[in-house]
């Protein structure tokens, strides 16, 4: 109700309030997980190389620290979700696999590529944006990646990759690449499915068949 008074009194006085700054809502804080990998990064390897040292020698103990820290960072590379932040979203209902997920706005980078092929558009369209996150902008930032990346069809392919919680459009730095357009996403209702395997046509539509079903 306060809201209401405040924008009548606005247009009362001949103004109007302040648009809303958009900026993408976290799901939760991946600081502390990522804090804690690195922990067991550095001190995991040193550990079992010194234990393994003492047991068997300077030159096991090196091959032992260097095989955890492969293992470690191979758990890392599959579980790289974990450590990604995301959008927030309310769980409106559950029907079996299938989740029906609100979204509040968010700001988004994203490429449109006009080819047909599903496979060719997300190829092209993470061409565009992976430069951009990695410091091919107008400023050479680099933007920490988010989950999840969201592929549309609508006059052509469309891929966007969310951009980091907190960050508003004025924010972030101009692409240097024309085809990528910054963007405030709309509060959103979407229906989610997760799947394992590769994200390519045959899978999508294996998947939308499943859930139809």
């Amino acid at each position: 109700m306060q809201t209401t008074l405040r924008e009548a009194r606005s247009k009362a006085r001949g103004t109007e309030p302040p648009p809303a700054v958009v900026a993408t809502q976290p799901r939760h804080q991946t600081g502390l997980r990522k804090a804690a990998f690195w922990s067991a990064m550095v001190g995991g390897p040193a550990l079992i190389g010194a234990a393994a040292g003492r047991l068997f020698g300077r030159r096991a103990g090196l091959l032992a620290g260097g095989v955890t820290a492969l293992g470690l960072g191979g758990f890392r590379w599959q579980l790289q979700r974990l450590f990604n932040d995301e959008p927030a979203h309310e769980l409106e209902e559950r029907i079996g696999r299938l989740e029906i997920r609100r979204l509040p706005a968010r700001v988004e980078a994203r490429c449109t590529v006009d080819v047909d092929d599903f496979e060719r558009a997300l190829e092209l369209g993470f061409e565009g944006l992976a430069p951009y996150i990695g410091g091919s902008n107008r400023t050479g930032e680099h933007i920490a990646m988010s989950s999840p990346v969201m592929a549309t069809h609508r006059l052509g392919f469309t891929v966007a990759f969310v951009m980091p919680p907190g960050r508003t459009r004025s924010s972030l730095p101009a692409p240097a690449d024309d085809r990528i357009l910054l963007s405030e996403a709309p509060p959103q209702r979407m229906a989610v499915l997760r799947f394992s395997g590769r994200y390519n046509a045959e899978t999508s539509a294996a998947t939308s068949r499943s859930s139809c079903a």
